[in-house]
Formats: structure tokens, C-alpha cells, sequence
């Protein structure tokens, strides 16, 4: 499982799902249970109880269940009671345990929907703590701050040991936080000042509750910038090459006379990726420092031919720098020359030969070096090399005062102005007179499979009177660098090919030919390595995507596999399945296939705002691929449908739109037309296009008086260029709500208590894309519903606001300079009780997006009051992390 969390961290930086808004509408079945209360707690039991609901016209209710789970057990329900009263006690239940408990009216017209969860947690041995809340960070200077909070309570025998505070640069570098640095231990005093900061910097910071059990009961983050200077990063970095180093240089950035540069880190790391269980990992990075003001540094003991990306950042005092933007920086290639061929064989000499190599484009070849020994008898110790240099660049040295009838190993090395090549691999030879046959040569192979393969050679040349008889092949499995070589097989053949059969599939063999005749032989031929072919003897699609995500479809595109040659790909197949969570079984996979060889898919009939893991594989005429790695992907949730029914209009409605060419100056006003207060706990504003939907929560304490409006803006009216003038006489409440942007292309806004859609605006999302009915709101201009009781999707329930007898409109303002409502109430609503953010907006910045996920992920395992505890479960897991990946893109345009 914590695999799939890391997985669900790298890949739902790529998700675009938009935020499902359901709605159920009863008719006859009674309404849910409410006033669901939980009492008498013991270790292993407690009571529940609950009001009896209204059935309206329906049956009558003719009992209740009950369902009960603990936190953990995410998606399934294991435990159902049933009563025909309105109390029950459950019992049987573990010591210390969160359980979530639900109730639903059972009658002839059918089940109520469950009601709300309650949620209690059963005594035991450990009582639950709160966390630390509240944070506020007062006292900033360019390197310290001081943060304070109101200590958590405790519950029973819990025991607060203490705190500790943690901090961390708020700088996303590829996709990695800076690392948490650990401040220390305050005690139980609620304050601590942290130092050794750097100036100008963005710090999240965060306190942990300590227990004398050794739990951690962590905080919300709150965020920082400190004062002072920043210097800028470094700017026009070079790179000069070696196999194993790199040369950098740079120009200092400007500092002020008064802030010197004190030196420069940098930081590198190799850019290919390890996969570690279908997760792909890149290397740490490797950081080293200057000292000063010297701008040059030389990175060693790094890998040939090798990329690295690297950064260099600036260091004054109390201060560094940003990382500056990535350079990618090659060290140069070794390689190693082909094997050298022999020819004028004589008892006391021989001529070695070879090409000239391809060097690289800034390294000229100078010379030659070559080098040799009597070939290694089995069990005997290796002589030691004789090396001579050759005259410029010739290709050709002959070497003399060699043994008769001796087996010599010969390598070449290309030498250059920027570096050596490697030694060749070894040629084999012999000297005359022991071996009259030339060794075989052309030694080829084809019609591989996983199991044989055919090798082939040339009839080598022989000494006069020589005849060849026959051929020995030998072969063995390669030696790989640490092992002891396998011992060759032998086979016998006359003819100039044969085929080598009971292989082991995947594997590389060395192999080596001897021609034999009545009375000699030659030595071996040089060796030839070549593999066996994998069971699959077609690669694995790569670049498994999907695109086009629908609720009920999505496609999925691939890259075709390279495959061996003569063999043809007839198709694809396309495997898929739901992701369950916390389930026994899984559902078995549905498996598609492709018309021909296409590379894209589309699948259809599939569940809205579901995950699905998916994979493919390549068929061909010799088999079929291996299944690619597992993607996961998210259907989108389905179009809203808005009937009239929908919409009860009994309470608060939107009395007043303004939607701007400027974003900044939208608004939207709500009047309460009923005749008690309204209080908007689990209140929604919803906004949709065609595109996206926004979903805004408004203040749950906030109550709106009987018969008074509420003015919801995304800019606070006193601010520059807001159209808004400023009355002598108070006109009504104002609340600045994050987020409210009217779209400039055909919308609707759905404004929802926690049973209804109370009232709609707009012209788009009905069961037409744009009813004949529905009004034009202009972009530019403001409007005032004219007609409470006329649903706001309908152009007789507006018009264009003016300044005269509307309520909260201020009759002395200024046409000229003021459009719709431009009075406010003397004071904002803007105490922290009142302000919320978008649901999802775990980081505070007014979007929901990756970042928001990267903290996620960091609070999974907590437990308690959790900022990331999206479904309020108690507990942050995976569910948070479908959920919020459903509000990434539904939140913003």
C-alpha cells in the first residue's frame, strides 16, 4: 500500500479530474435521521440515538438501521444492527478504536438516505489528544521569528510532555520540499523562538504535540517570509568536460557593498532514473560548497558519458539564494576499440591491424598504443603485458621475437588530446608451426529464438598438404565481472554451421570455433558473444497514457515496442480494471483489443470519478509482449443537471450579480427572504462552465438576519480601482470570499444548503445547453433580481441594476464611477471564524493544485484534527487523496 501512495504522489502531479456535484432527491422515502448523538461510552461499548424524521406524505417509518465501521476500515461498511426505536447500544467493541456511525429510517416507500457520520472513540489504555492550533508568527527579523499557539487539551490519562517545532524552506526544486529541519523542544511552554534563518525567505512552519507514549500530534502549517536581502543566483554558468569531471564557472550576481558573497553551494545528481518497484526514482543530490569569491569549481569521480543536472546557488551572510535554473552537463564518453585482426603469421612474428576509431568531435587522435602477452593457460598465472606505442597514426604495427607455435592475446588503445580510448577487447593468435590452420573467422549468427540460435563461420585458410576435417564449436554462458565461468559445451560438426540447442532464454553465450584436421589445429577463433531472445520476444509498450477523461470513457495511448527483426506486431490488447481499496477480492481485468496495429484506445461504459489502473501489451505472430507497467487514472465526474424541482428558493436567494471584464471586482449578493435567521453551516456557492466547477464554502458561523443581504466579493471594497463608493449611512454586511470569480463564457451559479439546492443564476448547465429563456449577463455590467420568486435561470428574473430603491444600494453615489451595489456595512466580515478557504486549499494560496497534494502526502498517517483530513475520517489517507485529486482542476479555470 505505501507503494501505491508513493506512486499515487509522482503520478497525480498529472491529473485533470473536475469535482462531482451529486444531488439526491427524494420524493416519498422520509427524510435522513438528524440530531444523531452518541453516549455512555465504555471501553468496549457505547449508546446512539437520534430523532425521528419527517416522513412528509410518505409511509410511515417502520424501523431503523444502524451501521457502524472504525476509521480504518475506509470503504466498507462490516457492521449493520437493526431497531425499531430510536436508541440502540452497540457492543463488542475494541478498547481505544475510532468508530463512525451512520442512521437511516426504514419504510414501505422505501430507505432514507444515511444520515451524517458521528464519530466517538471507545476508552482504553490511551486517551486521544488535540493538536496544537491557532499559530501565529510574530516577531520577524531577516533570520529568526517567534511562533506561539494555544495549547492542545487532553483527554483522560493522556499526558502533554511537550513540544517540538519543525520548519522547512517553502521552494519546490523538481518536485522535492527542502528538507525539515528540526528547530528543538520548547517543553510545555506554548511559544519558541527559532533562529538561524535566511533573509527573504518563505518558511512553513508547524508544531508537534509530544506524548508519553512517544506520539506525535502534528499542527496545521502556517507560512513566513522573513526580512532583509536575497542575493540573486549565479548567471552565465560553463562547463568545461572530463570522463570523470566537470569544470564549472559562473558570474557572481550584484550584492550590495555592505552584504559580501561568502561563497556558493552546488548541487548535482546523475539524470537517469532507477525503477524501484513500477516507481521511478532519481538519484539524491550530491552537494559541495565554495569558500570566498571564487566562481569556479571542478566536480570529480563521476561516471563516463553521463548527464548530470546541476545548480549552483548564492551564499551571503544570514542568506542564500534560489537555486539557479538546471544545467545539463555530459562528462565525456569513453569507448572501447574494436578488436584488432592479424595477418603475416610467421614462427617469430605476426601484423596486428585495426580501424581508426570515431572519436569525439573535440578529442584528436595523436597515436596508438598496443599491447601483448602469451594467451593465459588455464591455471597458470598471466605473463605480464609488453606495450609499444605506434609511429603517428598508422593502423598497422608488425611485432617480432615471438615464440613458435604460441598463442598470443593482443589488445589496441586509441590515444587522444582529451583522453584515451578503452583497451580493445582481445584478439587471439598463434605463431606457426603448431598451428598450421588459420583459426575460423566470420563467425556469424542468426535465427534466434529463446532457446537456440545458428552460428556460422568461413573456411579458414590452411598450410600446404593441410586438409580440414572437421570443426570444433564450444560454447558457455557469458562471464559476467565477479563470477566464476561456466565450463564450455563441445560440439562436433564437418560442416560450417550449426545449431546450438537447449538454451536458457535471455541469456548471452560466448562462443568460439577450432578447425581440426588429421594431424593439427587451429587455435580458437575469437570469441563472439551474442544473447538468446526473452520469452516475450517482443519489448513492452512504453509511454502508457491517458487522455480525453469523460465520466463514463477515457483513452489510453502507447508507444509501440521495438521487436526483433521479422516479426510483426498484429496488434494490441488493453487491460483494465476498477481500483478498489481495502477489498478482499479484486474485480478481474476487462481486456480490449485494438483494430490493427493502432496505439490509442478508447474505453467506454466506465464509472464517473473512479480510479482505474491500466496496462498493455503488444500480440504478434512468435507471442505476445509483456503487460506494461500499471497506470492509474480517474474518470471525471458527470454534467450537472438542474430541473426546477431542484431548487426550493424558500429561504436565501442571489439578489445581485456583478461579473466584471476584471475578475478582481466580481461580485454577488444574497438576501435572506425568509422571515427567521440563517445560519450557513455546510453552505456551498457553486460556479460551473462547460469546463470546470469552483466550489466555494461559505463561513459556517456566519448567520444572515431575516429580510438583510449579504454582499460576497473576491476584493476587499476599499481596495484601489474597486467600483465601489463608500456611503455616509451603513447599507448592509460584506464578506470577502477567496476564490469568487464569475466566468466571462456562459456559466451557472448553484447556491446549496446542506439539504438543497437553494437558488441558481446564470444561463448554462440546464437540461439544455442554453435554454431560449435564460438571461444575458452581460460581462461589464451589474444585475438585480427583480423577481425573487422567478428561478434565476430565467430572463424575467432580472435587470440591469440601476441606483434607486434596490436594497442596500446607495442612493448618493456616483453613476459615473460606481456600478451595482455600492454600499457596505461598517465593518468586514473577516474574523478567522468567518474566513475559509477553497475545500482542497491545504497550503493557503488560494488554488488547489500539486502543492496541496505534496502536503498531503507528507500528513498521511495522521491522525486527529487534520487540516489534510479532507472526508473527515479522522484519519489522512488514501481517500483524502482521491478526493482532493477531484478538486485539482475543479477549483480552478
Amino acid at each position: 500500500m505505501k507503494s501505491l501512495c508513493l506512486l499515487f504522489s509522482h503520478i497525480l502531479l498529472i491529473l485533470g479530474c473536475a469535482l462531482l456535484v451529486t444531488q439526491s432527491h427524494a420524493q416519498t422515502p422520509p427524510n435522513s435521521p438528524t440530531g444523531l448523538t452518541i453516549f455512555d461510552r465504555s471501553h468496549v461499548s457505547f449508546q446512539v440515538k437520534w430523532n425521528t424524521p419527517n416522513t412528509g406524505n410518505g409511509a410511515p417509518i417502520t424501523g431503523y438501521d444502524v451501521r457502524y465501521r472504525t476509521t480504518a476500515e475506509f470503504q466498507v461498511w462490516p457492521h449493520t444492527e437493526h431497531t425499531t426505536d430510536t436508541t440502540l447500544e452497540l457492543t463488542g467493541l475494541a478498547l481505544n478504536t475510532a468508530y463512525e456511525v451512520q442512521v437511516r429510517a426504514i419504510s414501505a416507500d422505501g430507505n432514507s438516505a444515511w444520515s451524517e457520520s458521528t464519530f466517538i472513540v471507545t476508552l482504553g489504555w490511551q486517551a486521544p489528544l488535540t493538536l496544537p492550533r491557532d499559530l501565529v508568527i510574530s516577531g520577524i527579523t531577516g533570520t529568526s521569528f517567534r511562533v506561539s499557539w494555544i495549547p492542545p487539551y487532553t483527554v483522560g490519562d493522556a499526558v502533554l510532555t511537550g513540544y517540538k517545532v519543525t520548519y522547512q524552506i517553502y521552494a519546490v526544486v523538481a518536485g522535492d520540499l527542502e528538507e525539515i529541519i528540526d528547530a528543538g523542544h520548547t517543553g510545555t511552554d506554548p511559544f519558541m523562538v527559532v533562529t538561524g534563518l535566511n533573509t527573504d525567505t518563505s518558511y512553513s512552519v508547524q508544531v508537534v504535540a509530544l506524548t508519553s507514549d512517544g506520539k506525535l500530534h502534528y499542527s496545521p502549517h502556517v507560512f513566513l517570509t522573513t526580512s532583509g536581502f536575497r542575493p540573486k543566483p549565479p548567471t552565465g554558468i560553463t562547463a568545461a568536460r572530463t570522463p570523470e569531471s566537470i569544470q564549472l564557472s559562473w558570474n557572481a550576481p550584484l550584492t550590495p557593498t555592505d552584504i559580501p558573497i561568502t561563497g556558493y553551494e552546488v548541487r548535482y545528481r546523475p539524470t537517469f532514473i532507477d525503477w524501484v518497484n513500477g516507481i521511478p526514482l532519481l538519484s539524491p543530490f550530491v552537494e559541495v560548497s565554495t569558500t570566498g569569491t571564487g566562481t569556479t569549481i571542478t566536480l570529480t569521480d563521476l561516471e563516463p558519458g553521463t548527464a548530470y543536472e546541476i545548480s549552483v546557488r548564492t551564499i551571503v551572510a544570514n542568506s542564500k539564494s534560489i537555486w539557479s535554473p538546471i544545467q545539463y552537463v555530459t562528462t565525456r564518453p569513453t569507448f572501447r576499440m574494436d578488436p584488432p585482426t592479424v595477418s603475416d603469421r610467421n614462427p617469430t612474428s605476426f601484423r596486428v591491424n585495426w580501424k581508426t576509431p570515431q572519436f569525439p568531435d573535440d578529442n584528436t587522435i595523436t597515436g596508438y598504443k598496443v599491447r601483448y602477452r602469451q594467451a593465459v593457460v588455464r591455471g597458470n598465472a598471466p605473463t605480464p603485458y609488453t606495450e609499444i606505442n605506434t609511429k603517428g597514426t598508422e593502423t598497422s604495427l608488425k611485432i617480432t621475437g615471438l615464440k613458435p607455435s604460441s598463442s598470443y592475446e593482443i589488445r589496441v588503445q586509441a590515444l587522444g588530446t582529451n583522453g584515451d580510448s578503452l583497451w580493445s577487447n582481445p584478439t587471439h593468435t598463434a605463431t606457426y608451426n603448431a598451428f598450421p590452420i588459420n583459426k575460423p573467422t566470420g563467425l556469424t549468427v542468426s535465427d534466434r529464438t529463446s532457446t537456440s540460435l545458428r552460428v556460422s563461420w568461413k573456411t579458414p585458410d590452411a598450410a600446404e598438404g593441410i586438409a580440414i576435417t572437421k570443426y570444433k564449436v564450444r560454447y558457455r554462458q557469458t562471464v559476467v565481472r565477479g563470477n566464476a565461468p561456466t565450463p564450455y559445451t563441445e560440439i562436433d560438426t564437418t560442416e560450417t554451421t550449426i545449431e546450438l540447442k537447449n538454451l536458457t532464454p535471455n541469456t548471452s553465450y560466448e562462443i568460439g570455433v577450432q578447425a581440426l584436421s588429421t594431424s593439427a589445429t587451429s587455435v580458437w577463433s575469437d570469441p563472439i558473444y551474442t544473447p538468446t531472445y526473452n520469452r516475450f520476444p517482443i519489448d513492452t509498450p512504453t509511454g502508457v497514457t491517458t487522455y480525453d477523461l469523460a465520466s463514463n470513457s477515457l483513452r489510453v495511448r502507447w508507444n509501440a515496442p521495438k521487436t526483433p527483426d521479422n516479426i510483426a506486431i498484429t496488434g494490441y490488447e488493453v487491460n483494465y480494471r476498477r481500483l478498489v481499496i481495502a477489498s478482499v477480492s479484486e474485480p478481474p481485468y476487462i481486456t480490449l483489443k485494438t483494430k490493427g496495429t493502432e496505439t490509442s484506445l478508447k474505453i467506454t461504459g466506465l464509472t464517473p470519478i473512479t480510479i482505474y489502473e491500466v496496462s498493455v501489451r503488444a500480440i504478434s505472430t512468435i507471442g505476445n509482449s509483456l503487460w506494461s507497467p500499471v497506470v492509474y487514472t480517474a474518470t471525471a465526474p458527470p454534467p450537472i443537471v438542474i430541473t426546477n424541482a431542484d431548487v426550493k428558493m424558500d429561504s436565501i436567494i442571489v439578489n445581485e450579480i456583478r461579473n466584471a471584464a476584471i475578475d478582481t471586482q466580481d461580485w454577488v449578493e444574497l438576501r435572506n427572504v425568509s422571515s427567521v435567521d440563517v445560519t450557513f453551516d455546510r453552505w456551498l456557492l457553486r460556479i460551473a462552465t462547460g469546463k470546470y466547477n469552483r466550489t466555494l464554502k461559505l463561513p459556517a458561523a456566519l448567520t444572515l438576519p431575516a429580510g438583510e443581504v449579504l454582499l460576497l466579493l473576491n476584493t476587499d471594497p476599499s481596495s484601489p480601482n474597486m467600483p465601489l463608493a463608500t456611503p455616509e449611512a451603513d447599507s448592509h454586511r460584506y464578506l470577502v470570499l477567496q476564490g469568487l470569480v464569475l466566468p466571462q463564457s456562459d456559466w451557472t451559479m448553484i447556491l446549496e444548503s446542506q439539504n438543497a439546492w437553494e437558488d441558481v443564476a446564470g444561463n448554462y448547465f440546464f437540461k439544455e445547453p442554453k435554454p431560449s429563456t435564460a438571461p444575458d449577463l452581460t460581462v461589464g455590467k451589474a444585475w438585480h433580481r427583480t423577481e425573487p420568486d422567478t428561478h434565476g435561470y430565467k430572463q424575467t428574473a432580472w435587470s440591469e441594476s440601476g441606483y434607486k430603491n434596490g436594497l442596500g444600494y446607495d442612493d448618493g453615489a456616483d453613476p459615473a464611477t460606481s456600478l451595482g451595489t455600492p454600499g457596505y456595512l461598517q465593518d468586514a466580515l473577516t474574523s478567522a471564524a468567518l474566513q475559509e478557504a477553497i475545500e482542497g486549499d491545504l497550503n493557503g494560496d488560494g488554488v488547489v493544485n500539486v502543492l496541496d497534494l505534496t502536503l498531503l502526502s507528507a500528513s498521511l498517517g495522521q491522525t486527529g484534527e487534520n487540516t489534510a483530513d479532507l472526508n473527515g475520517d479522522g484519519v489522512v489517507n488514501i481517500q483524502d487523496l482521491v478526493l482532493l485529486s477531484t478538486l485539482i482542476g475543479g477549483n480552478n479555470n
